[in-house]
Formats: structure tokens, C-alpha cells, sequence
């Protein structure tokens, strides 16, 4: 009677082993899911962040006069804008001449550049 009973509980104590064995391997399989995926989103907002931003810097216009034309206005628009962002910020935050968007790539560099190092440790 003993030998089958030994049988019983070590077959049921494996069972439950394996069982939560495995529920384990799934929770942590889950958070690093949904880890992976939170970064993977804010990648991809940087990525596209940065996309806009360099498609802004591109010429729209091909034919050669009317691109210097295009440029001196692009050229006065930004003067402009940085006259007054100047302006307001020295009224603001008494002379701070960070950028915020400059600041924030700026950011998203330095991010970009330690998920790069932390995947290559990883290999």
C-alpha cells in the first residue's frame, strides 16, 4: 500500500510542479510582452517624431529659382520665429535659450542611443 501511495503523491507533486512551472514561464513571458511592446511604442513615436521633423528640413520645391526663393523664405521664416521665441522666453524664464524641441530630440537621441548599447550587452 505504501509503494502505490509514494507513486500517487510524487505523480501528483510533479503534476503541480509542471503546472506551476508553467504558469511562471507564462506570467514572465507576459510582462516581458508587454515591456518589449511599451518601448517598442515609444520607439516608434521617436522614429516618427523624428521622421516629421527631418521631412519638415527637405525642399518642397524642385525647379531652381523658385528653391532659393523657397529658402529665403524658410530662411526668414525661422528668424522670425526666433525672434519671438526669444523674446517670450526671456520674459518668461528669465533668458533660458533651450529650445524645448531641441531639448526633446535631444531626449530621444540619448534614448535611441541607450536601447542600442543595452541590446548589443545583451548579444
Amino acid at each position: 500500500a505504501f509503494k502505490y501511495t509514494a507513486r500517487i503523491l510524487l505523480g501528483g507533486y510533479s503534476l503541480t510542479t509542471v503546472v506551476l512551472l508553467t504558469n511562471l514561464l507564462i506570467s514572465i513571458f507576459s510582462k516581458t510582452y508587454e515591456t518589449d511592446y511599451d518601448e517598442s511604442q515609444q520607439l516608434w513615436q521617436i522614429q516618427c517624431y523624428k521622421l516629421i521633423k527631418e521631412s519638415e528640413n527637405h525642399f518642397v520645391v524642385p525647379l531652381a529659382p523658385l528653391n532659393a526663393i523657397y529658402s529665403l523664405y524658410k530662411a526668414l521664416r525661422i528668424l522670425i520665429t526666433r525672434l519671438f521665441k526669444d523674446s517670450e522666453n526671456d520674459k518668461e524664464d528669465g533668458g533660458n535659450d533651450e529650445d524645448s524641441t531641441e531639448w526633446y530630440v535631444r531626449e530621444l537621441d540619448e534614448f535611441e542611443h541607450k536601447e542600442h548599447v543595452g541590446h548589443e550587452e545583451e548579444e
